[in-house]
């Protein structure tokens, strides 16, 4: 595994800029997850960090078993799934949303590759522009810095 970045950090700054970072998108509430990505990349890319890979999938349903692959390919240091789920009156949206978040948690648990998801799930669509106006990206984003700066 490439692990480049062994070990807690004073700052940001004190990370091998040459980690490998994969991002995985969900395109189901693409007019969303396209801005989430946005962030990330510039965010990572003003932070100097160079080798980032971006994997767009359809729906969020596929997000653990790629990232599992991603994470048995034993290539990346950081991967960050990124997707939006809108409940709207949908039956299986409990169900997607527990089954997603408990497969990426047993990668996890199995695996010493850290997975930071970046997840909104929300009511309607109204909640997500909501969060997206706001300072959600900002928070998520300091979110992100304070874990690549204790990455180990």
């Amino acid at each position: 595994m490439s692990r480049k970045s062994k070990g807690k950090y004073e700052s940001i700054t004190d990370i091998p800029r040459d980690i490998k970072i994969g991002l995985v998108i969900s395109d189901y509430h693409k007019q969303y997850t396209s801005q989430i990505e946005e962030f990330n990349v510039n965010y990572l890319k003003e932070q100097w960090f160079k080798d980032i890979e971006v994997f767009h999938l359809p729906w969020s349903f596929e997000i653990p078993s790629f990232v599992s692959e991603l994470v048995d390919t034993e290539d990346y240091d950081l991967i960050i799934p990124i997707w939006v789920i809108i409940k709207l009156n949908l039956p299986h949206y409990d169900y997607i949303c527990a089954e997603i978040f408990r497969w990426l948690m047993d990668i996890s648990i199995d695996d010493e590759t850290p997975i930071i998801p970046w997840i909104i799930v929300c009511e309607n669509e109204k909640q997500v522009k909501k969060l997206l106006n706001e300072n959600y990206a900002e928070y998520w984003l300091n979110f992100l810095k304070e874990i690549l700066r204790t990455f180990d």
